[in-house]
């Protein structure tokens, strides 16, 4: 049972990811060589997903193997932030249709992972198994954040 459940949340947290990735792209006009490189370390860390969920899935009732998997999405997540704050801050790099609502929901979608993973290693110390109710805070977070293009 922990396997399938790791496996679960790894598959659900990273399609939310992609998700996330794929909607910051429709709505950037162009990039440059930071925002190549930032998107570049998050697909590296992406590809460290697999290798955290075995972790997870083999010792999930360690904080260790808990902090490793949560740790990574912690780091994936916030270079999706970090790539969009950079996108808003250089503006020329932005759709000109694009309004400020959308920035601001894309903003907070892309924390909620992040978000979700602090939530997760804190509730590791207290019972690592229970770790990932963590993840809960995104559906939270896209309930209260409407939808953007």
């Amino acid at each position: 049972m922990p396997k399938f459940v790791g496996y679960f949340l790894a598959f659900f947290v990273l399609a939310i990811l992609l998700n996330n990735h794929h909607r910051q792209f429709r709505n950037i006009e162009y990039i440059d060589q930071r925002i190549w490189w930032i998107n570049t370390l998050f697909l590296a860390f992406i590809c460290l997903v697999p290798f955290s969920t075995a972790v997870l899935s083999g010792y999930g009732d360690t904080i260790t193997a808990v902090i490793i998997f949560n740790l990574i999405l912690f780091i994936s997540g916030l270079l999706l932030y970090i790539n969009w704050a950079r996108v808003v801050k250089n503006k020329y790099l932005l759709r000109k249709d694009i309004t400020h609502r959308t920035i601001k929901i894309l903003e907070y979608r892309n924390l909620s992972v992040s978000l979700a993973a602090l939530l997760s290693i804190g509730i590791a110390f207290i019972s690592p198994r229970l770790s990932t109710l963590g993840y809960f805070l995104i559906v939270i977070i896209y309930l209260f954040v409407k939808s953007s293009k």
